[in-house]
């Protein structure tokens, strides 16, 4: 019997919908909420559900488990937490805006060490591809959201982030959290990885 022969009560393509169901439970009437009082950050979270159903939709060919796709949906989930003004308060003596793109990081690293390209490199070498990756997507993001500071206004501009608009050093502080987060997402994927090569049998001789 395939269940008994899985061994496990869902496959990842259902929890892949699992994940997706659940996240996008949450955020579709987060927007409608956000059209309906009419606030600037509803683009936003509709950018957010374009994603999440992007990545669900390329996810076999993407080769996603399930942890990866959760990983990317917490990332939504927090940016969409976000928006309900989150972004101008500390916690711990860090601006959310930090642990965010913190996640980022980290989160984009452990996706990227998934693809297979990075999978056939040696390990300095993806090492230095993940974080490239990390702050290339990191440098899209920042033009994009610098693009809508400046067409819809400061504090208003495309994936808002509330009063980092006005900090002339936001760019560098958010593209240095990121790669911080990508460091850490790669040593905790190449120390699984050690474990795991450590916990095969070793061969007979």
């Amino acid at each position: 019997m395939a269940h008994a022969k899985e061994g496990k009560l869902f496959g990842e393509d259902t929890l892949h919908t699992i994940i997706f169901a659940l996240t996008g439970i949450i955020l579709i009437p987060l927007d409608i909420y956000a059209i309906v009082i009419d606030v600037h950050w509803k683009l936003d979270i509709f950018l957010l559900i374009l994603a999440l159903v992007f990545v669900y939709l390329l996810r076999k060919k993407l080769h996603l488990h399930p942890l990866h796709y959760l990983f990317l949906s917490v990332f939504l989930l927090l940016h969409a937490a976000g928006t309900f003004h989150l972004y101008e308060r500390h916690f711990f003596g860090m601006e959310y805006d930090f642990y965010t793109h913190l996640y980022f990081g980290f989160a984009s690293s452990i996706i990227f060490y998934r693809l297979y390209l990075c999978r056939s490199l040696p390990p300095h070498y993806a090492f230095l591809f993940v974080i490239t990756l990390t702050l290339g997507l990191s440098a899209f993001h920042e033009i994009v959201e610098y693009t809508g500071a400046v067409t819809l206004g400061k504090g208003e501009g495309l994936l808002f982030i509330g009063a980092g608009d006005i900090d002339e050093w936001d760019t560098q502080k958010d593209m240095l959290n990121n790669v911080i987060g990508a460091m850490i997402g790669s040593i905790l994927y190449w120390s699984w990885r050690k474990i795991q090569k450590g916990a095969l049998p070793h061969p007979r001789s």
